[in-house]
């Protein structure tokens, strides 16, 4: 399936955005079914709107009197039998032209050549796409008038502070010198009578009874049982702080397992 489609720049892009999306469902549908997309081929040939008037004119002039950058156009044209634009072509005949080309020929056309050509239909037609109303133009928003900001306020330079000499400080005044009160003068006493003390009597100084010292008792190894050792001992019977019936040190708070080694010995 061969499609040439004129169109008119600016005008005519609805139809063609039209076209462009059955074709491109077609070679889907035909690739589902194992058919190339080569089998179908869509052309566009773009025409300014502000020429199209003067190819027409064209059309029906001998060829040595057509400008040579309408030429080409021209006789492809004159093939498909297009005598103005826009204009829609399929396998070299012309379905529609002019005012008559909507989007529903279109796509009646391609739906209808698909179903002769290779016995196939769309799933689903696309709805056709309207084209919008204009909106009136709004009526421009009035501007408000900008208000000047206020001008800055001038600040005076800051006043240099001359600095005054320093005036010495006077000494205070000596304090007035204080006067020395006498104190008052105190009668002599009279003379009171001498008292004259007893004279003790020597005795004899009572000699210190002497307090026998208790000497330490010999005790032997045997009736102690343990021998008494500087340091920790390296058996734990030699120890004042083992407890023997109970397997207990009772400096440190542990329970002896081997009394051959000592647990103090592995704490620092």
């Amino acid at each position: 399936m061969i499609i040439r489609f004129y169109s008119i720049a600016g005008k005519t892009e609805a139809i063609e955005n039209e076209l462009r999306s059955i074709v491109n469902d077609i070679k889907v549908e035909l690739a589902k079914r194992g058919i190339g997309d080569d089998k179908v081929r869509l052309t566009i040939i773009k025409v300014r709107g502000d020429v199209t008037g003067e190819v027409v004119k064209y059309l029906d002039q001998p060829e040595g009197k057509i400008p040579g950058q309408y030429r080409s156009l021209i006789v492809r044209m004159r093939q498909d039998g297009v005598s103005t634009f826009p204009a829609l072509v399929i396998n070299d005949r012309k379905v529609a032209e002019g005012d008559g080309l909507t989007i529903d020929v279109v796509k009646s056309a391609l739906l209808r050549e698909l179903k002769d050509e290779f016995n196939l239909e769309l799933p689903a037609a696309k709805p056709a796409e309207q084209p919008q109303p204009a909106q009136p133009a709004q009526p421009p928003q009035p501007v408000q008038p900008v208000t000047p900001p206020p001008p800055p306020i001038e600040v005076p330079p800051p006043q240099v502070i001359q600095p005054q000499p320093v005036r010495p400080v006077a000494p205070p005044p000596p304090p007035p010198p204080q006067e020395t009160q006498q104190p008052p003068s105190i009668p002599p006493l009279a003379q009171q009578p001498q008292l004259t003390a007893p004279q003790p009597q020597l005795t004899q100084p009572i000699q210190p009874i002497p307090v026998p010292i208790p000497q330490p008792a010999q005790v032997s190894i045997g009736e102690l049982r343990f021998k008494v050792i500087n340091g920790r001992p390296d058996d734990c019977n030699d120890c004042v702080y083992y407890g023997r019936n109970k397997g207990y040190c009772y400096l440190f708070g542990l329970k002896v397992v081997d009394p051959l080694k000592p647990p103090c010995k592995s704490i620092a």
